[in-house]
Formats: C-alpha cells, structure tokens, sequence
C-alpha cells in the first residue's frame, strides 16, 4: 500500500509541476482547440492494456475489440494547468457510413491525469469527432466563479485507415 501511494504522489507531483507534459505521442493528437478559458487535446492512440478501476476491478472487454483509446486533455488557457473534475463524452460519427458510436470517456490515470478509454470505432472511413466537456458544480472562490464553468463542444476531423 505503500509503494501505491508513492507511486501516486510521483505522478501527480509531476503532473502539478510539468502540467502540459504527456507520454501521448504528437503523432497521436489529432487536433488542439481553445474555447474560452480552456485548451482541449485530444488524441486517438491504439488501444491499452490491463486497465483496472481503483477497486482493482477490471475494464470490461469490448465486444468487438477496441480499436482505438481515445484521450482528451484540458488545460487552462492561460496557466497550462490540467483541469480535474470535468465530465467528457465523445460522439464518432463515421462520414462514409453513418454509423455513431456515443461514448463517456472518463477520467483516467496512465503515467498521468487525462481522460480517456477504449474503444470500438464502427468501422474504417473518415470521421467527425464531437467532444463535449461538461463542469462539474465545484465549490470556489467568488473571484472564480466563472472560470471552467461553461460547457463546451469541439469537433475533430479523424481517418481511421
């Protein structure tokens, strides 16, 4: 239990000193947009690995296999800070076939915070990606009570070849 919560503290330490720094390749990032006062990554990597819940609780295998591990970040656009406590959904909408696939894509902690999970895109062809960031009510200061408090939907262009 120890080396778990070292472990943890390593990680988030580094992501609270090097907040804009990730392992996700940017042959990974599909698209960069900034609404308002937040700074939206998002990136479609191949599928991962053994993921567990905190309760040490399996994922459930996709049925069919995930194709793809879709992961966003969001950072203040201004300080570069990594944004917690957000709810992020994304809708693929396959140009060729019509086909959608509607997801959450929850917070997640892989070598650092972000959001993400895989996937099963239905399909090869061209896509549009609708993400859609939604605040949660989160206790502050008055003097920010606007700050990361709008929702927000991007869209992404993204080739599944």
């Amino acid at each position: 239990m120890k080396k778990v919560a070292y472990v943890l503290s390593v990680v988030i330490s580094f992501v609270l000193l090097f907040p804009g720094v990730s392992p996700a390749g940017k042959e990974d990032l599909v698209g960069t947009r900034i609404v308002g006062d937040m700074k939206i990554e998002f990136y479609m990597e191949s599928p991962k690995k053994g993921m567990v819940m905190t309760s040490g609780k399996k994922m459930a295998m996709h049925n069919p296999a995930p194709t793809h591990h879709p992961e966003v970040k969001v950072f203040d656009s201004e300080t570069g800070k990594f944004i917690p406590y957000l709810d992020v959904g994304a809708v693929f909408v396959n140009l060729t076939s019509d086909r959608i696939l509607q997801t959450d894509i929850p917070a997640m902690l892989g070598g650092y915070f972000h959001y993400g999970r895989n996937a099963s895109l239905p399909g090869k062809g061209k896509y549009k990606v609708y993400i859609k960031i939604t605040p949660q009510e989160l206790m502050r200061y008055d003097r920010m009570a606007k700050k990361w408090a709008t929702a927000t939907t991007v869209s992404f262009d993204f080739n599944y070849k």
